[in-house]
């Protein structure tokens, strides 16, 4: 059965009412460990709301501990036969062009726009969608019925109605889950699951329903939990997250023509077809750090990085991006695993030939590597160090990813850090995230969390874009505006992988700040230079975490 229908496709289905996040319908799946599909031998998880029940039954979660929202005063007028299913081109190119714009932006917006204006109810409708997802819904309320009660309806209002009474016109749209929900992930894969339910509950105009199976984490149990999720008739596939059950999933989301995004960064599952990877993809950080080398007048750059896949990878990426911005890679070293003495392999670095000249030290080095193999490195750069004064470190600039991003990074030798950079996703959007997911679940979400989120926020603006008139489903995908989830801003290639908008992060004496937004970053183009060391004001110029005195 193909998900490249339209939602008059999905009619066919029994229609079934959505309900605000006390009543997210999740539709089991049998979770069995010999995946027999006979009630029986079926195993209900505990979702965390509610009972995940035995097969073919539907639950509406209880109420989970959350804010009570405000009662609206005085509802607009709602009636069902002026609600519309499609927009004007116009209206949706609005709806798009405020949907991508900066939380700050929307609310100034709402407080200097009169309500004579077009673009009042688009502003309120945006910054209600931004609301909800951070967890504030009756602030979310208050906007998403300011919008409904234009004196000139127009999409926008339309569209604020939908989010305020939820009308069941449409057809559910059933997506399967994949995810290890028992064994030694199933921590994991339940904390996913919840991020999923709030995207749910945020997207709560688009008729999603989540039909969860474990896949053991396992291939077999991947592919198994893909093929009897298809032939129940789901229309979309939202993970697995590790490797092996990724590539089993992936064969049956080909064979059955469904879209799947699954949890891993893996290009290699990229084939242009139905799999979109939302995931952060290390080449993409690794281009990152290298433009940001160039623009910050770095000629020579080198890698040290760890002798696996996502090291090779990550340095590959690197050195292709550096030498395209005509900088010179003066090395690129590999270090085993488990290695704690790396002064052989620094040492390899310290002494890397130039081309025409005397081997010279990189000016930055590029370091692909985690907290715990990072905190063993920096101590021993000083063999790379180029000063003649031997009180003096005299450091290359040090370049990382997101796995830089704990607050370990900073335990031990923090002075050698002082004005090392790294990429990550927006630390304001991490931020709100973290705190709306805590006061649902009362528990910090996973490292997949965001993730998972991201998968069914797609599927949620693809059904919302549809349902507008915004087109076929199978290049709604590569809508250039693209998703808005988690992580900020996703947007897909034509191969299926997707690019994210990096935040560059500054280590300093008070701590891990980031810098001032810098596009030009995120974009196939050469730089502008940006000084380094100012704060974004974005985050109130805070600290993500401070050294730690030890």
């Amino acid at each position: 059965m193909s998900s490249l229908s339209t939602l008059g496709h999905l009619a066919r289905w029994a229609v079934v009412s959505l309900v605000l996040f006390t009543g997210v319908h999740v539709q089991a799946a049998d979770y069995t460990s010999g995946w027999s599909t006979t009630p029986q031998q079926a195993r209900p998880v505990d979702d965390g709301l509610a009972r995940v029940p035995l097969s073919g039954e539907e639950v509406r979660p209880s109420e989970p501990p959350r804010q009570t929202a405000r009662p609206m005063e005085s509802p607009p007028a709602v009636d069902p036969r002026r609600i519309t299913s499609t927009a004007s081109m116009a209206e949706r190119r609005m709806m798009l062009d405020h949907d991508a714009m900066p939380l700050a932006q929307l609310q100034d917006l709402a407080t200097r726009e009169s309500n004579q204006s077009p673009r009042f109810a688009f502003v309120h409708l945006a910054l209600g969608d931004r609301l909800i997802q951070q967890g504030e819904e009756a602030s979310a309320l208050h906007h998403w019925q300011t919008a409904a009660g234009v004196i000139n309806p127009n999409a926008a209002s339309d569209e604020a109605q939908r989010r305020l009474f939820r009308l069941d016109d449409l057809a559910p749209f059933r997506v399967g889950v994949l995810l290890p929900l028992s064994g030694k992930y199933a921590t994991i894969g339940q904390n996913a699951l919840n991020a999923m339910k709030k995207a749910i509950s945020d997207h709560r105009d688009s008729p999603l329903v989540l039909v969860p199976m474990d896949t053991g984490n396992t291939a077999t149990g991947g592919r198994v939990a893909a093929e009897a999720l298809a032939n129940q008739g789901v229309s979309a596939f939202v993970g697995p997250i590790f490797k092996d059950e990724v590539k089993a999933a992936v064969e049956v989301a080909s064979r059955f023509r469904l879209p799947i995004l699954p949890l891993n960064p893996n290009k290699e599952l990229a084939t242009g077809g139905q799999v979109y990877l939302s995931a952060l993809d290390p080449a993409l950080q690794a281009k990152v750090m290298a433009r940001f080398a160039h623009y910050q007048e770095k000629p020579r750059a080198a890698v040290l990085a760890p002798d696996s896949e996502f090291g090779r990878l990550s340095a590959d990426a690197f050195v292709q991006e550096f030498s395209r911005l005509g900088g010179q890679v003066t090395g690129v070293v590999h270090f085993p695993a488990g290695v704690q003495d790396l002064s052989p392999w620094i040492k390899s670095l310290r002494m890397a030939p130039t081309a025409g000249s005397p081997p010279r030290p990189p000016e930055a080095l590029f370091l692909p590597t985690t907290v715990e193999q990072t905190r063993v490195i920096l101590p021993q750069l000083t063999l790379i160090s180029t000063s003649s004064d031997s009180d003096v470190v005299d450091l290359p600039l040090l370049l990382g990813t997101n796995l830089w991003n704990r607050n370990e990074l900073m335990a031990d030798n923090a002075a050698l850090l002082i004005g090392a950079v790294f990429c990550d996703t927006s630390a304001q959007e991490r931020h709100f995230f973290r705190q709306a997911f805590k006061k649902i679940f009362n528990d910090d979400p996973a490292a997949f969390a965001q993730l998972a989120y991201d998968g069914v926020a797609i599927l949620a603006q693809l059904l919302r874009q549809q349902r507008l008139g915004g087109g076929e489903w199978e290049r709604g995908f590569l809508r250039p505006e693209g998703f808005r989830g988690a992580t900020g801003m996703v947007r897909f290639r034509e191969d299926g992988s997707a690019t994210h908008s990096y935040q560059i992060y500054q280590v300093g004496t008070e701590g891990v700040l980031p810098l001032p937004d810098i596009a030009e970053v995120n974009q196939e183009a050469i730089p502008v230079r940006v000084p380094p060391g100012k704060p974004a004001s974005a985050f109130d110029n805070r600290s993500i975490y401070q050294p730690q005195n030890r």
